[in-house]
């Protein structure tokens, strides 16, 4: 069985989760998110082995998740160049700095409850959104983190990272994870006015334009729902704490241990945060500490 499928053109998928895209030009092999786990170095390995000839290998990160880039870890020596934009690379290249903002506690890396763990990568070149990394063009996709990135090949195959959610995701998942979920929403929005062919998502299918669409109206409507159910929540049972939000929100038992309630409660603050930009929400302080209210 292949490492690697062709999507279209010069772009192959490596499958896993998260996916991988490479691009393969005259100069470079491509890998966008290289992902994690001793079975995904094993498929990159064989993919570059085919495709590399005399060409460098250059991985680039979408973002700091150690998902997304603990394979890069693995085997640093395989890439000539780590690329990330300018806005994520510190959580790409600090382990500390990466848990803290993804779990909302600074948390040493070993920590073996936390669902994923990376060491430092190091990030060789830093982009702004926008900028082209030789012939893929990236995309600012704000939301999931404030620098994350798509890239968009040649061949009209845009990846998404965790901007876009597959349908089994949103499912499995209780809510949809974004450390801004307001800025997501706009994410969603703008990523329906790109010219792109087919899009694959971080956790999730390829997908040609028509499917993709619908699957992006799902995450945006997973997020107004997450977005509304706090503010209902508020409205019901009076100020609440951040803490108890996320309790009547997500059941403990369905979460998958410490460290991805822990990953729940940070999109909880998310939302009490871009809430409270929009009027929706305010916080209060007094002698139970600092609570939440829906005025």
């Amino acid at each position: 069985m292949p490492a690697y499928l062709k999507i279209s053109g010069s772009t192959y998928l490596v499958k896993g989760s998260p996916s991988s895209i490479v691009y393969v030009d005259d100069e470079a092999v491509y890998i966008v998110d290289p992902g994690h786990g001793g079975g995904k170095v094993k498929s990159l390995n064989k993919t570059i082995k085919d495709l590399r000839g005399d060409r460098r290998v250059i991985a680039v990160v979408t973002h700091y998740h150690s998902d997304h880039l603990e394979a890069i870890a693995r085997k640093p020596a395989l890439y000539d160049e780590v690329i990330a934009s300018a806005q994520d690379a510190s959580g790409v290249e600090d382990p500390t700095l990466r848990i803290t903002a993804t779990f909302g506690y600074p948390l040493p890396p070993d920590t073996p409850f936390l669902p994923f763990r990376a060491p430092p990568v190091r990030v060789s070149r830093v982009i702004r959104p926008g900028d082209s990394i030789g012939p893929l063009k990236t995309i600012h996709l704000p939301g999931h983190t404030p620098g994350q990135i798509g890239v968009l090949t040649p061949d009209g195959v845009l990846y998404a990272a965790d901007a876009v959610f597959g349908s089994k995701v949103l499912e499995r998942y209780q809510l949809p994870y974004h450390l801004n979920p307001c800025k997501a929403l706009e994410t969603l929005e703008s990523l329906k006015e790109v010219e792109w062919e087919a899009l694959v998502p971080g956790h999730g299918p390829i997908m040609k334009r028509e499917e993709a669409i619908t699957t992006i109206e799902a995450n945006i409507q997973a997020i107004r729902r997450l977005l509304d159910s706090v503010v209902e929540t508020l409205k019901t049972r009076g100020r609440l704490r951040a803490a108890e939000v996320t309790r009547l929100l997500v059941d403990p038992e369905r979460a998958g241990g410490p460290g991805m309630y822990m990953l729940l409660e940070q999109t909880v603050r998310g939302v009490l945060a871009c809430l409270t930009k929009d009027g929706r929400v305010r916080p209060s302080l007094d002698g139970e500490g600092l609570t939440w209210e829906a005025p």
